[in-house]
């Protein structure tokens, strides 16, 4: 009777362990959730907080030890896209963490195959770009990137199982020269047609699109942007912007960013070392004004940095009258279920 008695508490005992230890590995997994954030506000950049819904974005995740691999036995590479009927945002494909950490990559705006714009994959993720020398100012593109391990940006939490529910938050990888306009007896009509950047120097410090094979490219990894030719001009066409300000613009920040009449997003490895070898032409009124930056010092526009350019229009003369420098700070909110 003994004997019997020690055999059955044994059985008890394996099947009360077997089910801990089913409702423990059930425990370590959980759904991947993906908030999009976007540093700016206000900005004239094709993505911004009021149609960020509009875009694709490009996910991938890797193992947060080795960023070359994928996070799952097979692929792990989604894409996230809005839904507007439901309100939320949702993945591509269900993706279940483990207590392994994570490490996701990302970049927008991400086309309908990427396989067009992409190569590589994860930590070595490259992005082609298409940044003419002289485009239409509303055809530009403004580029995203993230590499992010933790469920916000530079936060302590890293992303596994435990902590499945993640703020993705994409940088900008080119930089933006805007400019702000406003009238003083100006004789003509003010109708801001295009605008171009001269670099004087000698160096050819802007990169565009090669004329064939194009290889200009973003990696995702850090932003960073290789290839494409150097030239010494870049501009906007079809800015189409009658100015119609008679007073100078306030001092705020916010509101200056709202009221930019005009511009022009530059892969961001600028370098000059003087600002008089600068040069901004505005066409208005069918007319070029050249105006010559002034100062001892040199210009470095970097990445993800917005430079507005408060530009005086008076009698028949264009001046400078100073420039504003803030990052594009700001995050997209809205709820998003994956599912």
């Amino acid at each position: 009777m003994k004997k019997l008695f020690c055999i059955s508490a044994a059985i008890l005992l394996m099947a009360s362990g077997c089910t801990k230890e089913n409702s423990t590995k059930e425990s370590k997994t959980a759904q991947l959730s993906i908030s999009p954030s976007l540093r700016q506000l206000n900005t004239k950049a094709l993505i911004d907080n009021s149609n960020i819904t509009s875009q694709m974005i490009r996910v991938q995740v890797a193992k947060e030890a080795d960023g070359s691999a994928s996070y799952l036995s097979g692929d792990a590479k989604y894409t996230l896209s809005y839904d507007a009927g439901n309100t939320r945002w949702v993945l591509s494909d269900k993706l279940y963490l483990t207590q392994d950490f994570a490490k996701i990559y990302a970049y927008a705006p991400c086309p309908a195959d990427p396989a067009t714009v992409e190569t590589g994959s994860y930590s070595s993720l490259v992005m082609s770009l298409d940044v003419p020398a002289a485009p239409n100012m509303a055809a530009q593109i403004d580029y995203l990137y993230c590499n992010q391990g933790a469920t916000a940006q530079g936060g302590p939490i890293k992303i596994n199982s435990a902590n499945s529910a993640v703020n993705l938050t994409l940088d900008h990888a080119l930089t933006q020269v805007a400019f702000v306009f406003y009238k003083e007896n100006f004789s003509g009509d003010g109708e801001l047609s295009s605008v171009k950047i001269k670099d004087n120097s000698g160096s050819n410090a802007f990169r565009v699109n090669k004329s064939s094979d194009n290889d200009l490219a973003m990696s995702v990894a850090d932003g960073l942007i290789t290839g494409g030719d150097a030239t010494a001009e870049v501009g906007v066409t079809n800015v189409g912007k009658t100015i119609s300000l008679d007073t100078p613009p306030p001092g705020d920040v916010d509101e200056l960013k709202a009221m930019i009449d005009a511009y022009i997003l530059l892969v961001p490895t600028v370098a000059i070392d003087n600002k008089t070898d600068v040069q901004f032409i505005f066409n208005i009124d069918t007319k070029d004004y050249t105006v010559t930056l002034s100062g001892a010092d040199g210009i470095n526009w970097i990445k993800g940095m917005q430079y507005i350019y408060t530009v005086k229009m008076r009698g028949s003369e264009l001046t400078i009258e100073g420039v504003s420098v803030t990052p594009w700070t700001s995050q997209y909110e809205g709820e998003v279920v994956i599912n």
